[in-house]
């Protein structure tokens, strides 16, 4: 089950979190920075209601459902290995 972050959260799910918004925001520039911390605080806050905003999501800052399926659809898009086509 997927953990519901809020601003102040602490712990690996913010530490994963935050892992996968770098990746993202790597893929989909401009960035925008936050510190490497197992802490959700503002700036972290900032970039996720960015990414819900550029994602067609609520732009609430909070981590739930929602937030958590584009982050992780986005991963396994990305990681996605490649389909042969066969030649013509």
């Amino acid at each position: 089950m997927l953990p519901l972050l809020l601003p102040g959260a602490r712990g690996r799910d913010v530490t994963e979190m935050k892992r996968r918004l770098r990746e993202w925001f790597g893929r989909h520039p401009p960035a925008i920075d936050f510190a490497e911390s197992p802490v959700y605080g503002s700036a972290a806050v900032d970039a996720v209601k960015e990414f819900q905003r550029r994602n067609g999501l609520l732009d609430d800052g909070k981590v739930g459902r929602d937030t958590w399926g584009a982050l992780r659809h986005e991963a396994e898009t990305a990681l996605a290995p490649a389909k042969q086509v066969p030649p013509a």
